[in-house]
């Protein structure tokens, strides 16, 4: 699943997905030292807490509430818009 931020910054929960932001992010997140038996969370995992109702959670850069990505919406419009510079032409 993919959502947007209420900045329209992409997060996903597949790393082959991440927006630049989330990519960004999760690389500087593995620098961090933890404390031995200390699991880090990365950003997917603080989002689906974020929307699961606890909203004390740091969101690092990315801000709520949080969009699911509407794929068919996204080409419907796309083609709209295509159709619209094909007939222009």
């Amino acid at each position: 699943m993919t959502v947007f931020d209420a900045n329209g910054r992409q997060i996903s929960g597949i790393h082959h997905n991440h927006g630049f932001h989330q990519a960004q992010w999760e690389a500087e997140n593995k620098l961090i030292k933890v404390a031995r038996g200390e699991k880090k969370m990365g950003m997917w995992e603080r989002v689906q807490t974020y929307m699961a109702g606890d909203t004390s959670i740091d969101l690092g850069p990315f801000v709520g509430p949080f969009v699911p990505a509407d794929r068919e919406l996204a080409m419907s419009r796309a083609y709209q818009a295509f159709a619209v510079r094909m007939d222009a032409s």
